[in-house]
Parts: C-alpha cells; sequence; structure tokens
C-alpha cells in the first residue's frame, strides 16, 4: 500500500515537471538562490537558457515596477480638472488677461514700417562689405555647418553623444548585475534566501527585486476560530441536505416532542420509586 501511494507521488510529480512552464519557473527560482550557486547540477545548455530566462524576467518586472511608479508619481502631481489649484489657476489668469492693456495695431504697423526701411538701408551696407570680404575669404578653410567641432563634423551621424534608450540602459544594468552575481561566491546551506538578498539589495538592486517575486510566498493570516466555525457549519449543513425528504417528518415530531416524553418517563420512575418505599 505503501509502495503504490509512493509511486502515485512520484507520477503526479513527474507530470508537473515535465510542463516547460513550471519547469522554466522552478530554474529560475534556483538560479536565484544563492546556496544552487551557479546552477552546477545543470548541463551548459540548460544552465545558458536558465540565466538567458532570468535576464527576460528581470528586465520585464524592472519594466513594470518603473512603469508602477512613474503612474503613481504621475496622479499624485496632476491635480483633478474640477480640484481647488486648477480653478486657482484659471481665476489668476483671467485677472492677468484683464489687467493687461489692450493691443493697438496701428503702433505695430509703424514700428513695422520703420523696422523695413533700417532694414533696406543695412541690406546696402552689407552687400558692400560682403564683395569687399568675400576676395579676402576665398583661400580660407570652411567653417563646419551648426557650430560643429571638427570631429564631429567629419564622423558625422556615425557620432552619436546622445544617451542609450532606457531600454538598453535597463538590460545593461541587468548584465552587470547578473556577472557581480554570478562572480560571488554565493552562500552556504542553511542559509535564507531572501535574509541574503536583502544584505545585496544595495550591490544588486534589480535582481534583488527579482528575488522577492520568485522566493517569497505571500503569508495570509486569518482567525483560526472562525475558520473552524465555518468548518463546522458547512459540515452540519451538509448532513442536513443528506437527510431523506421522507424521514423530515418524523424527525422533526421527535425532536419537537423529545423533553416532554422524558421528562414524562422521569416522573413515572419516581412516583414508582416511593410506591414500593425505596
Amino acid at each position: 500500500m505503501l509502495k503504490e501511494v509512493k509511486r502515485m507521488m512520484r507520477r503526479n510529480l513527474a507530470s508537473c515537471y515535465e510542463n516547460p512552464a513550471v519547469n522554466q519557473v522552478l530554474c529560475v527560482a534556483c538560479a536565484l538562490d544563492p546556496q544552487f550557486h551557479g546552477l552546477g547540477f545543470m548541463e551548459v545548455k540548460e544552465r545558458k537558457a536558465t540565466f538567458d530566462s532570468l535576464k527576460k524576467e528581470a528586465v520585464r518586472i524592472v519594466k513594470e515596477e518603473r512603469r508602477r511608479s512613474q503612474g503613481h508619481r504621475q496622479r499624485k502631481r496632476s491635480p483633478s480638472p474640477g480640484s481647488a489649484e486648477s480653478e486657482d489657476d484659471f481665476i489668476r489668469r483671467s485677472k492677468r488677461l484683464k489687467d493687461s492693456r489692450p493691443i493697438n495695431f496701428r503702433e505695430f504697423a509703424d514700428l513695422d514700417e520703420d523696422e523695413e526701411a533700417d532694414e533696406d538701408e543695412d541690406a546696402d551696407v552689407d552687400e558692400e562689405s560682403d564683395a569687399v570680404e568675400s576676395d579676402d575669404s576665398e583661400g580660407a578653410d570652411p567653417v563646419p555647418q551648426g557650430g560643429l567641432s571638427g570631429m564631429e563634423f567629419l564622423l558625422g551621424d556615425l557620432f552619436c553623444s546622445a544617451p542609450k534608450s532606457k531600454q538598453s540602459s535597463v538590460e545593461v544594468s541587468v548584465d552587470m548585475e547578473l556577472s557581480v552575481f554570478r562572480a560571488d561566491k554565493g552562500a552556504s546551506l542553511g542559509v535564507e534566501p531572501l535574509q541574503w538578498w536583502r544584505t545585496k539589495a544595495v550591490q544588486l538592486p534589480l535582481l534583488a527585486t527579482v528575488a522577492r517575486a520568485y522566493l517569497a510566498a505571500p503569508a495570509v493570516a486569518g482567525s483560526a476560530a472562525q475558520d473552524f466555525a465555518q468548518e463546522e457549519a458547512l459540515a452540519t449543513y451538509r448532513k442536513r441536505a443528506n437527510i431523506p425528504p421522507e424521514s423530515l417528518d418524523p424527525i422533526l415530531f421527535l425532536h419537537h416532542n423529545h423533553m416532554a416524553a422524558a421528562e414524562s418517563g422521569q416522573k413515572a420512575a419516581r412516583h414508582h420509586d416511593t410506591m414500593c418505599g425505596i
């Protein structure tokens, strides 16, 4: 009997481990456990696939955490449309518009005419000076356009001074933390994995977040007395539901007449004892 139970348990566990999704989750959890550091019990191909899966999961979890924190921060910053702050801003803008001086378009027209006359005079002077300077600047080297340096002008599109995108920066950070984690000596047997990751949270913040997601089990605290009471009530309801309909009337009759029949029986027994002189 015991062998049969063990065989059934082994068969059920084997069917669970054959699922690729379950196997991948277990492998990633083992990779994050410092007691199984390096995954020496795996083959090289399986080990590489496990660390690749760990990298993808880390990037996904970090992006979700940042997106959630950004959304929470934006909800805190942006006031509601009907809030007091937005109404105050509207009142201030309306006051500024009322207090401001009305625009006189005739003044702008006169100013435009004066500026056009000045521009015509400056254009004549500039043409004469350009004709003189063009002879002197024929042998000079061309100046790079847009105020660029010589290296930037030569390299052109190959030179990029802009920072990398957030996606690449997250992947690079995860790669660096994975390299540091794999170079670490790990932990001895019996060490709590979450306690170990708590000490490494400053050095490996991204992997520590992934470790909490994979190695921590959510704890739920409930009332034991209430749970037992609910179980007892459910058991009572199940027993009542199993009563056949044809037996319900006799059971109710016995229930309602039980106390009267018992009291009459006790009185008859006491009367019999007194008559017999006991």
